[in-house]
């Protein structure tokens, strides 16, 4: 449907047909019909019968104001269907003066848009006689597919419409995301969700949407989260998108988008994620780009872009990751790379990349991930890359990097994969590479220590016998042989085969919106996980998964040593221990909570994802610690479930906080309030490894023992700690203040003792934090700082 109005949705003409009425817009954009007889509009509940003085003509003239002239002129578009259905077939009988009719009319046209051809997979339009239960299929991983069954409410079901299935609202019933991903939605963008003036996210991810974007999206003026990725769209980006005042998040990725990325990208002020990954779009990445101050995660691999890497992004202070792999780009790496201070993720392989690796990229003290095989990178590997502490993963495969493998690579504590195979380095790998394997973490080694010929000596020199795989040197050719494993019988990583990449552009796909077809899913698989109704905006991260248990645990050692604060805990015993330690451990009651957890995590978890493990294993391990098979709220843990789906786990803060936090593929926040938590020993020292937790809830519960300081205070990001009304006892270390932010923390009701921290008061000098908010037993304990310049609440 074509509007004939670009002007904003919440505004609405003066006009109202014959009727000497006019419909008007109040303060918070909803319809509002006046009524004959009265000196003003009639606002009435959804339950108030119809007045039958507002006549079906001025309702619909009140429409055609807000939607275009020609809204209804057809009886049997989407349009005219959901107002007839609204005024005559709905059972729950909106008022057309109700606040809510405008919004409810706007969804039901959504739905009619979308199932001209087909139904959605789940949670249709009740049949008669058919109540408003049903069983929505929610997409948890992709690739291959995999759903979890939750209850939720159909569509135009006598229900309100905030509880229909992917519908999030706030406190006053307004629409706030709509979140419905492979659901087998057909048809072009539902324009009529334009016209929902509080609607802050749409995720219509992994549908059947064609057609172009319209331009007319730029006038959501509340819009923050816009993720159609896995769709049909096509033409080109629209400009105007980059004109919105809230747009945070835009997901394009796998359409048939066309044309070039717009330079108007470089005007957005709250852009935050931008991909356009697997589009055939050209052109080259517009220098402007670098004029988006708060960009922090942009895909623009496998693209049909050409030019060079702008050396602006060296501007993007808050970059993260930024990928740009198999295009058609020509370029170095440019220097401004190391002016990035947060970079984790830079991937630029399979296309044209010449030059050096430059020094600077490995002053980026956040780097975890650098992938440059396949490209015609020379040089040597700088001795600086001794100082990636962090860095996790170096991919330079398949270039024509020389020299020797530097000894500095073992200081690269964190380093669990390295491939240097199909290159032009010679000599020996060093011994101080060889230590980092095992338990300090390297996992996957492949270099050119395979002789060709039984009477050659191969390229590279593996005195220590420390490579997971052994290959031929052969630069040229597009086939080589390795060894995997290059000693003994134990698996490990195919090194012939690249880190998983989505599914090759498919430029030529074909969708006739005219061909009928039934769904063909198959029937969901019955799961014990809740439905999640607290972050509607999650992007869960992409992670390789692990499915080997014997590289799962090497994997959980690796993390358990490497963490300075678990590698000391209950974790330890765990440490240089065989797997066969964890058999049956799961559901033995006496064994510790910690074996219980990895037991669970190692042997019986589905989701082997490399990046959710320590979050998987720390939750695990305070189920198990706290009495958790007793918790009253407990939806969803130790399901194969993301944890972003487990209850009370919080991914991402709703885009109405407008939060500046960008971890929306992370734990920021533990809610187990009132949840029945119990455990005479302390909270488990493995919480540390959620180090995005930002808000941490264990209030109203039975904890006892004394409070784990040093492990929560260094959470780096941790805000807010409420643990008030529990059983800990102790003194309360400065060690919570560790992180130098906390600002809230409440500890009344429990049994501590001792002085509550001088240095915790908001003094002009010498305190470690400013805490804005703390509550205590000041009957127990002695507070230097309650009143004055921070007043406290004593209980």
């Amino acid at each position: 449907m074509t509007p004939t109005t670009k002007s904003p949705p919440t505004t609405l003409s003066p006009t109202a047909g014959s009727t000497g009425l006019t419909p008007t817009s109040n303060p918070n954009g909803t319809l509002v019909i006046p009524t004959a007889g009265t000196n003003g509009p009639s606002v009435m509940s959804p339950s108030t019968s119809f007045p039958f003085f507002i006549s079906p003509a001025l309702v619909r003239s009140s429409l055609e104001a807000v939607l275009g002239d020609s809204t209804f002129d057809n009886p049997s578009s989407p349009q005219s269907r959901a107002l007839d259905w609204i005024l005559n077939e709905d059972a729950l009988r909106v008022a057309p003066t109700d606040p809510n009719f405008f919004q409810r009319f706007l969804l039901a046209t959504f739905y009619l848009s979308t199932t001209k051809y087909q139904p959605w997979l789940s949670c249709n339009r009740p049949d008669p006689g058919m109540g408003p239960e049903c069983v929505y299929r929610k997409l948890i991983s992709t690739f291959p597919d995999e759903f979890v069954q939750v209850e939720w409410v159909r569509w135009m079901s006598a229900t309100d419409e905030c509880r229909w299935a992917g519908v999030f609202c706030d406190d006053f019933n307004q629409t706030r995301a709509i979140e419905l991903d492979a659901q087998e939605i057909r048809g072009e963008f539902p324009f009529a969700l334009i016209h929902l003036p509080f609607l802050q996210s749409i995720r219509l991810v992994r549908n059947e949407l064609y057609g172009t974007i319209p331009s007319e999206v730029s006038q959501m003026n509340e819009l923050a989260n816009l993720e159609l990725h896995y769709n049909y769209f096509s033409g080109p980006i629209p400009s105007e998108l980059f004109d919105m005042l809230a747009l945070s998040r835009l997901n394009l990725g796998d359409n048939q988008l066309t044309s070039t990325i717009p330079t108007e990208i470089g005007q957005m002020s709250t852009l935050r994620n931008f991909f356009c990954f697997d589009n055939p779009i050209d052109g080259s990445i517009p220098s402007e780009i670098g004029n988006t101050k708060f960009l922090t995660f942009t895909r623009m691999h496998n693209t049909r872009i050409g030019g060079t890497l702008p050396t602006e992004v060296g501007k993007l202070a808050q970059l993260r990751e930024l990928w740009v792999s198999r295009n058609l780009m020509a370029f170095t790496i440019p220097s401004e790379i190391g002016m990035i201070p947060d970079m984790t993720d830079f991937r630029i392989h399979a296309q044209n990349v010449t030059g050096t690796l430059p020094i600077t990229l490995f002053q980026l003290q956040f780097l975890k991930r650098f992938d440059a095989y396949d490209t015609f990178i020379s040089g040597t590997i700088p001795t600086e890359i001794g100082l990636s502490s962090r860095l996790s993963e170096f991919r330079v495969r398949g270039s024509l990097l020389d020299g020797t493998l530097p000894t500095e690579i073992g200081a690269a504590v964190g380093m669990r994969s390295l491939w240097v195979h199909r290159t032009l380095i010679s000599g020996s790998i060093p011994i101080e590479i060889c230590r980092l394997r095992g338990s300090r973490g390297l996992v996957q080694l492949t270099a050119d220590c395979k002789a060709e010929t039984p009477d050659e000596d191969p390229k590279v020199l593996d005195p220590f016998r420390c490579a997971t795989a052994c290959c031929v040197h052969s630069v040229n050719s597009s086939s080589f042989e390795c060894d995997n494993p290059a000693y003994g019988p134990t698996a490990v990583p195919d090194p012939n085969t690249p880190p998983p990449t989505p599914t090759p552009m498919p430029v030529q796909r074909t969708l006739n919106p005219a061909t009928l077809r039934p769904s063909t899913a198959p029937m969901p698989v019955a799961s014990t996980a809740a439905p999640i109704t607290n972050a509607p905006f999650l992007l869960p991260p992409i992670h390789v998964p692990i499915v080997d248990e014997e590289e799962r645990w090497t994997v959980l050692q690796s993390i358990i040593s490497t963490n300075e604060i678990v590698s000391t805990s209950s974790s330890a015993e765990l440490l240089g221990k065989p797997l066969s330690v964890l058999k049956g451990q799961a559901f033995n009651t006496t064994a510790s909570p910690t074996k219980r957890a990895a037991s669970w995590l190692i042997l019986e978890d589905q989701k082997g994802r490399s990046g959710e493990l320590p979050w998987r294993y720390a939750l695990a391990v305070l189920y198990f610690s706290t009495g958790g098979p007793n918790w009253t709220r407990r939806g969803g843990w130790l399901s194969p479930a993301h944890v972003c789906e487990w209850q009370g786990v919080l991914c991402s803060w709703p885009f109405y906080f407008k939060s500046n936090w960008p971890a929306l593929d992370r734990i920021v926040s533990l809610n187990l309030d009132s949840n029945n938590l119990t455990g005479e020993s302390s909270l488990p020292e493995e919480l540390n490894l959620l180090q995005d937790l930002v808000s941490l809830f264990l209030s109203n519960n039975a904890l006892g023992g004394t409070l784990p300081a040093l492990a929560i205070g260094s959470i780096p990001t941790l805000l807010y700690l409420y643990v008030n009304n529990n059983q800990f006892t102790g003194e309360i270390s400065t060690d919570l203040g560790n992180n130098g932010r906390l600002h809230t923390l409440f500890v009344q009701e429990n049994n501590f003792t001792g002085d509550f921290p001088l240095e915790f008061c908001a003094m002009p000098s010498g305190s470690i934090l400013r805490l804005r908010e703390f509550g205590l037993d000041c009957r127990l304990l002695r507070c230097f700082c309650c009143g004055g310049v921070n007043p406290t609440p004593c209980f």
